[in-house]
């Protein structure tokens, strides 16, 4: 007599002999002989019959090579054996060969459990995204989410990429003013010197790797690289003609090296980092910086709190003068309401200390921030003003030091409905304006911003 699990085996194999030798006359019955044969290699796997799966899916792969449902299978199967690489094969043939949703959505999720088992966590990400992006229902994009989280809070490295697209009515931060005075005698500006509207295009990435090295603590490495550039209006050409729109390029590259640490398990954590970065403006090299920043992270019931010290060293390259030591002081507070929604206060001043007259400053910065929780038709809209005063240390074109008052008014609308691949784009209009006892630096600028941002 067959032992039952024996039974089941042979029974698997036969439907899948079946499928594979009958003649064309039977076509009908193999058609229900091929599911219950798939049905049959599901039922093994999930009641750890592994092999059992592997086998019968073997079988169905035999009759058809590109049999979906055969290599999710087989792409679980192996991953259960530790074949990663077989199973990373087998989900992606899944993928490239499915046609419906569901499909999609289980070959892309079996590949992303094999790459994550086989260490490549950020690659399994973007499976991940992918799975999400096809889940046929929420239930199943919950799983994907759900499982992209797991993998996420468990991959020593992220990864983050920033791209934007602003119009702006003062892409080269000039002033308002068409004219100024200098020791009481009117000049005016020259065309490159006042507001030129255009567009902003932004592009960037910043990767960081960290490492638990004890229980309260971590060490951590990071990079980023961001640029920006370009394109005038036509008014802005017509205005100044002579100006090349790579002038206004900027770029900076960055190396980050720090750790975060608890220095009690019930408190807050510690995070202390030092940057080492260069900024090129037009294409040339305008400085070099050092970065140390030190950060205290606290809670209190429902508030949070965030205390920061910064010092940044930055050596001009242009003009020596213009090398400065910046230090700067920051705390922010922040509350989610009962409503959902959530409140926060920034405060910080800055002390940049400089020979150059353009750039020896005291800075009081205060901002607010206000972010809707529930959707306002079908957009999470945040709303953010910011103020800050600056007096500057010698006077620069007048016999008095320049002072200046800057407003900064932003909204912002998630739409975080429009996603692709678990990305949406984030829609902002801001309005920063100068005033300042300087003509030259009273500006003012308003700008529409398109940035994407994940959703999860």
């Amino acid at each position: 007599m067959i032992a039952p699990p024996k039974a089941k085996r042979l029974l698997a194999l036969c439907l899948a002999a079946l499928a594979l030798n009958l003649s064309p006359a039977f076509s009908d019955e193999l058609t229900l002989s091929v599911d219950e044969t798939r049905r049959s290699a599901s039922q093994a796997l999930n009641a750890g019959n592994i092999m059992l799966a592997k086998e019968i899916s073997l079988a169905l792969l035999q009759r058809d090579p590109n049999d979906v449902r055969a290599l999710i299978i087989l792409s679980r199967a192996e991953r259960d054996f530790g074949n990663y690489e077989q199973a990373k094969d087998y989900g992606k043939r899944a993928w490239a060969h499915a046609e419906t949703d569901v499909l999609k959505f289980a070959a892309a999720l079996a590949t992303a459990q094999a790459l994550s088992s086989d260490g490549a966590r950020t690659s399994s990400q973007f499976w991940l995204r992918r799975a999400a992006d096809v889940a046929p229902d929420q239930r199943l994009k919950s799983i994907a989410i759900r499982d992209f989280r797991y993998v996420r809070d468990r991959n020593p490295w992220t990864t983050q990429f920033e791209f934007g697209i602003t119009p702006s009515s003062n892409v080269n931060n000039g002033s308002k003013s068409e004219t100024m005075e200098i020791d009481g005698l009117p000049y005016v500006l020259s065309g490159d010197a006042r507001a030129l509207s255009g567009v902003e295009y932004k592009l960037g990435v910043e990767t960081e790797y960290s490492r638990k090295i004890s229980e309260y603590t971590w060490l951590y490495v990071g990079a980023s690289a961001k640029g920006k550039e370009y394109s005038l209006s036509s008014k802005a050409v017509e205005q100044a003609p002579n100006i090349d729109e790579s002038e206004l390029s900027y770029a900076e590259a960055e190396l980050t090296f720090g750790t975060t640490f608890f220095p009690h398990p019930n408190g807050g954590p510690i995070d202390a980092s030092m940057s080492f970065g260069r900024v090129w403006s037009g294409g040339q090299e305008l400085s070099d910086y050092a970065r140390a920043n030190l950060q205290h992270f606290k809670r209190v019931g429902p508030h949070r709190f965030t205390f920061g010290l910064s010092v940044e060293d930055q050596r001009r390259k242009d003009a020596e003068i213009n090398s400065s030591v910046s230090w700067t002081g920051q705390a922010v507070w922040s509350k989610r309401l009962e409503n959902g929604d959530t409140a926060q206060l920034n405060l910080a001043y800055r002390d940049t200390q400089s020979d150059g007259p353009a750039i020896a400053h005291e800075a009081g910065i205060a901002g607010i921030r206000y972010s809707f929780g529930k959707p306002i038709a079908g957009a999470r809209i945040g709303l953010s003003y910011t103020f800050e005063s600056r007096a500057y240390d010698q006077p620069l074109y007048s016999t008095t030091p320049r002072e200046d008052k800057k407003n900064i008014f932003e909204v912002s609308a998630f739409l975080y409905n429009l996603e692709l691949y678990g990305f949406a784009p984030e829609i902002g209009v801001s309005l920063i304006q100068n005033r300042s006892n300087v003509p030259l630096y009273e500006t003012e600028e308003y700008g529409v911003s398109i940035n994407f941002k994940s959703v999860f």
